[in-house]
């Protein structure tokens, strides 16, 4: 039943590429899509039975997109009852210590959901099958299945690529506020944040509560590659090159935060709200800013506000490259 399922997520991410567009681009125009010469078949074979998943898609956007890869399986295979577990918490470190908790009690599921990576993948390779036969074709770049290959076996299907390092904002906020869009620097977003708080809005939305501290992760990302050198500078903190603490520019990156919270650019609950929680913030116009992956625009969809006319994004400021990751089945 698995190996059905990997292969239908197989065929969802070939054509994801043909078709994704996020809506929006730096200064406020419409994307093209991206196409391919990805030909993928799914196997006609009667397969029926209960398929038991996990993942933590359940935000808005995210629900959408579990929901309609889940239809898509199901135009192929009706014979399929789908035995959905999803458990909140974007990112999913809640979801991997149940998965584990099931692991050690011999109860695995069929496949659930991880962050693509090596490093990722790695720490559950033990008890994973290789699905070296199902991607033998894949017409995905090399270095992108290479991510989720270990020791020259493949074990994760992407289902996504995206930009993490991109900072979202309230078109009406950053208007009422006379901030100019885009910002191209990190010291022109302090000028910014200024300008924001003196209109009396909260200059960027943070939410990091119920286990996704991780989103702090995500900002120092973001922050580092908007600074001169920070690209080159994190390939070498998780190439295991070099410590924060030995880099000038990590450092740099941690001060940058700092400043954030202590001269009141970010809301002082982030502690206490989920990622999306924050993000809503800007979507009712109480936030001008929000340091997230595209994924966003799924967030912002589902609350009804659109692209170019509610809100815009551009590029962290100063970034000259693209940060992001994968989610994947296994």
């Amino acid at each position: 039943m698995k190996r059905y399922f990997i292969l239908l997520l197989a065929v969802v991410f070939v054509l994801s590429m043909v078709f994704m567009s996020i809506g929006c681009k730096d200064g406020g125009e419409e994307t093209d899509g991206v196409t391919t010469d990805a030909d993928a078949d799914v196997t006609e074979e009667k397969v029926e039975g209960d398929l038991i998943i996990y993942h933590w898609w359940t935000a808005g956007g995210e629900k959408e997109a579990i929901d309609a890869l889940f239809d898509a399986f199901l135009d192929k295979y009706p014979d399929v009852n789908i035995v959905e577990n999803p458990v909140a918490g974007g990112g999913g470190d809640v979801l991997r210590a149940q998965i584990k908790t099931m692991i050690i009690a011999g109860d695995p599921p069929d496949t659930f959901q991880i962050t693509y990576g090596t490093g990722m993948i790695k720490s559950f390779v033990s008890v994973l099958q290789p699905i070296n036969d199902i991607l033998a074709d894949f017409n995905v770049p090399q270095e992108v299945l290479d991510w989720g290959t270990v020791d020259g076996d493949m074990y994760g299907v992407p289902i996504n690529v995206m930009q993490n390092n991109n900072l979202w904002y309230n078109i009406s906020v950053v208007e009422d506020a006379g901030v100019q869009m885009p910002i191209e620097s990190v010291d022109d977003l302090y000028a910014a944040c200024e300008k924001i708080k003196d209109a009396g809005y909260t200059p960027i939305a943070v939410g990091s509560g119920s286990g996704q501290d991780f989103w702090l992760g995500t900002l120092f990302e973001a922050i580092v590659s908007g600074l001169p050198g920070g690209p080159d500078e994190l390939v070498k903190l998780y190439n295991g090159e070099v410590k924060i603490s030995e880099s000038e520019v990590l450092k740099d990156g941690l001060e940058v935060m700092a400043k954030m919270v202590n001269d009141g650019y970010i809301n002082s609950d982030y502690g206490a709200l989920t990622w999306d929680q924050a993000g809503q913030l800007l979507s009712t116009g109480e936030a001008a800013f929000f340091v997230m992956g595209n994924w966003t625009k799924g967030l912002f969809d589902a609350a009804g506000i659109g692209a170019n006319e509610d809100y815009g994004y551009q590029s962290f400021p100063g970034a000259t490259a693209f940060v992001g990751h994968s989610d994947c089945f296994v």
